[in-house]
Protein backbone atom coordinates (compact mmCIF):
# COMPACT_ATOMS: atom_id res chain seq x y z
CA UNK A 1 0.00 0.00 0.00
CA UNK A 2 1.30 3.50 -0.80
CA UNK A 3 2.66 5.58 2.24
CA UNK A 4 -0.16 8.07 2.76
CA UNK A 5 -0.07 12.17 2.04
CA UNK A 6 0.55 14.19 4.51
CA UNK A 7 -2.71 16.61 5.15
CA UNK A 8 -2.46 20.40 4.48
CA UNK A 9 -4.43 20.84 7.40
CA UNK A 10 -5.34 18.72 10.59
CA UNK A 11 -8.89 18.66 11.69
CA UNK A 12 -10.13 18.57 15.70
CA UNK A 13 -13.71 18.04 15.85
CA UNK A 14 -16.81 16.65 13.94
CA UNK A 15 -17.56 20.28 12.87
CA UNK A 16 -14.44 20.50 10.98
CA UNK A 17 -14.91 17.26 9.47
CA UNK A 18 -18.65 18.60 8.01
CA UNK A 19 -16.69 22.07 6.86
CA UNK A 20 -14.39 19.95 4.91
CA UNK A 21 -16.41 17.76 3.29
CA UNK A 22 -18.82 21.42 2.15
CA UNK A 23 -15.06 22.37 0.70
CA UNK A 24 -14.68 18.88 -1.16
CA UNK A 25 -18.64 18.70 -2.41
CA UNK A 26 -17.73 23.05 -4.09
CA UNK A 27 -14.39 21.42 -5.02
CA UNK A 28 -15.94 18.15 -6.84
CA UNK A 29 -18.71 20.11 -8.48
CA UNK A 30 -16.15 22.95 -9.63
CA UNK A 31 -14.05 19.95 -10.96
CA UNK A 32 -16.61 18.31 -12.92
CA UNK A 33 -18.33 21.81 -14.08
CA UNK A 34 -14.87 22.56 -15.22
CA UNK A 35 -14.11 19.20 -17.06
CA UNK A 36 -17.43 19.81 -18.93
CA UNK A 37 -16.68 23.02 -20.27
CA UNK A 38 -13.33 21.48 -21.06
CA UNK A 39 -15.37 18.65 -23.35
CA UNK A 40 -17.69 20.93 -24.96
CA UNK A 41 -15.05 23.80 -25.57
CA UNK A 42 -12.96 20.65 -27.48
CA UNK A 43 -16.42 19.83 -28.86
CA UNK A 44 -16.85 22.80 -30.27
CA UNK A 45 -13.17 23.30 -31.50
CA UNK A 46 -13.27 19.80 -33.50
CA UNK A 47 -16.59 20.82 -35.03
CA UNK A 48 -15.34 24.32 -36.23
CA UNK A 49 -12.06 22.28 -37.73
CA UNK A 50 -13.67 18.93 -38.86
CA UNK A 51 -15.15 19.20 -42.24
CA UNK A 52 -12.32 21.58 -43.19
CA UNK A 53 -8.99 18.63 -41.73
CA UNK A 54 -11.95 15.83 -43.84
CA UNK A 55 -12.04 18.34 -47.07
CA UNK A 56 -7.92 18.46 -47.25
CA UNK A 57 -7.54 14.90 -46.18
CA UNK A 58 -9.15 14.21 -49.31
CA UNK A 59 -7.71 16.39 -51.46
CA UNK A 60 -4.23 15.16 -50.38
CA UNK A 61 -5.32 11.65 -51.24
CA UNK A 62 -7.25 12.68 -54.83
CA UNK A 63 -4.04 14.60 -55.58
CA UNK A 64 -1.82 11.39 -55.06
CA UNK A 65 -4.18 9.65 -57.06
CA UNK A 66 -3.93 11.86 -59.61
CA UNK A 67 -0.02 11.84 -59.90
CA UNK A 68 0.06 8.36 -58.91
CA UNK A 69 -1.44 7.65 -62.07
CA UNK A 70 0.63 10.19 -64.41
CA UNK A 71 3.68 8.48 -62.89
CA UNK A 72 2.57 4.63 -63.50
CA UNK A 73 1.46 5.84 -67.02
CA UNK A 74 4.34 7.46 -67.98
CA UNK A 75 6.83 5.50 -66.10
CA UNK A 76 8.86 4.07 -68.97
CA UNK A 77 9.78 7.09 -70.14
CA UNK A 78 10.24 9.37 -66.19
CA UNK A 79 12.58 5.81 -65.04
CA UNK A 80 14.16 5.25 -68.85
CA UNK A 81 17.79 6.04 -66.79
CA UNK A 82 16.88 3.75 -64.11
CA UNK A 83 15.88 6.46 -61.55
CA UNK A 84 13.23 5.76 -60.07
CA UNK A 85 11.91 9.09 -58.66
CA UNK A 86 10.96 12.72 -60.33
CA UNK A 87 12.59 16.03 -58.54
CA UNK A 88 10.19 18.45 -59.81
CA UNK A 89 9.74 22.15 -58.23
CA UNK A 90 7.32 21.23 -55.78
CA UNK A 91 8.27 18.30 -54.48
CA UNK A 92 9.26 14.58 -55.83
CA UNK A 93 7.13 11.79 -57.15
CA UNK A 94 8.52 8.36 -57.77
CA UNK A 95 7.99 4.70 -56.47
CA UNK A 96 10.11 2.68 -53.90
CA UNK A 97 10.21 -0.82 -52.68
CA UNK A 98 9.10 -1.51 -48.88
CA UNK A 99 11.55 -3.60 -46.81
CA UNK A 100 11.02 -6.96 -47.40
CA UNK A 101 8.81 -8.91 -45.63
CA UNK A 102 8.31 -12.69 -44.76
CA UNK A 103 5.44 -14.44 -46.42
CA UNK A 104 4.20 -17.96 -46.43
CA UNK A 105 5.44 -19.53 -49.89
CA UNK A 106 2.32 -20.54 -50.73
CA UNK A 107 -1.07 -21.92 -49.59
CA UNK A 108 0.47 -24.95 -48.42
CA UNK A 109 2.01 -23.70 -45.70
CA UNK A 110 0.94 -22.03 -42.18
CA UNK A 111 2.32 -20.06 -39.62
CA UNK A 112 2.47 -22.95 -37.12
CA UNK A 113 4.21 -25.54 -40.17
CA UNK A 114 7.14 -22.73 -40.81
CA UNK A 115 7.20 -22.84 -37.07
CA UNK A 116 7.81 -26.60 -36.01
CA UNK A 117 9.77 -27.09 -39.52
CA UNK A 118 12.10 -23.65 -37.97
CA UNK A 119 12.12 -25.34 -34.44
CA UNK A 120 12.83 -28.80 -35.46
CA UNK A 121 15.71 -27.20 -37.91
CA UNK A 122 16.85 -24.65 -35.67
CA UNK A 123 15.65 -25.44 -32.30
CA UNK A 124 14.10 -22.03 -30.95
CA UNK A 125 16.37 -19.97 -32.36
CA UNK A 126 14.07 -17.83 -35.00
CA UNK A 127 11.05 -18.61 -32.00
CA UNK A 128 10.49 -15.36 -29.90
CA UNK A 129 10.27 -16.50 -26.29
CA UNK A 130 7.31 -14.54 -24.58
CA UNK A 131 4.69 -16.67 -27.61
CA UNK A 132 6.05 -18.76 -29.49
CA UNK A 133 5.82 -17.24 -32.96
CA UNK A 134 8.73 -16.66 -35.84
CA UNK A 135 11.49 -13.71 -35.29
CA UNK A 136 10.53 -12.78 -38.83
CA UNK A 137 13.30 -10.14 -38.55
CA UNK A 138 16.14 -13.13 -37.66
CA UNK A 139 14.91 -15.25 -40.85
CA UNK A 140 15.31 -12.36 -42.68
CA UNK A 141 18.66 -11.72 -42.04
CA UNK A 142 20.18 -15.06 -41.41
CA UNK A 143 18.52 -17.55 -43.80
CA UNK A 144 19.21 -17.01 -47.37
CA UNK A 145 16.85 -15.82 -49.27
CA UNK A 146 17.40 -19.28 -51.75
CA UNK A 147 16.92 -21.37 -48.74
CA UNK A 148 13.58 -19.97 -47.77
CA UNK A 149 11.63 -22.12 -49.89
CA UNK A 150 12.64 -25.51 -47.58
CA UNK A 151 10.37 -23.43 -44.73
CA UNK A 152 7.62 -22.61 -46.56
CA UNK A 153 9.08 -19.02 -46.97
CA UNK A 154 9.64 -16.51 -49.43
CA UNK A 155 10.98 -12.36 -49.53
CA UNK A 156 8.05 -10.33 -50.85
CA UNK A 157 8.52 -6.41 -51.33
CA UNK A 158 6.21 -4.46 -52.48
CA UNK A 159 6.38 -0.95 -54.96
CA UNK A 160 4.44 2.01 -53.42
CA UNK A 161 3.80 5.27 -55.01
CA UNK A 162 4.75 8.19 -52.82
CA UNK A 163 4.45 11.82 -53.29
CA UNK A 164 6.72 14.93 -50.97
CA UNK A 165 5.90 18.12 -51.35
CA UNK A 166 8.68 20.24 -50.91
CA UNK A 167 8.41 21.86 -47.58
CA UNK A 168 11.51 24.15 -48.20
CA UNK A 169 8.76 26.02 -50.58
CA UNK A 170 6.29 26.53 -48.14
CA UNK A 171 6.95 30.04 -47.65
CA UNK A 172 6.27 30.66 -51.05
CA UNK A 173 2.49 29.72 -50.63
CA UNK A 174 2.02 32.29 -47.85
Amino acid sequence: MARPRKPSAVLHSIEECDAALRRMLAATLRLERLSNDREAAMLEVNARYEKRIAEAGEEIRDLTCQLQHYYLSEAETLERDGRRSLQLYWGVIGRRLSPPSLRLLNKSWTWSAVMARLRDRFGARYLRVKEPEVDKEAVKSEIAPERLKEFGLRLESEEQFFAEPNRDRASELL
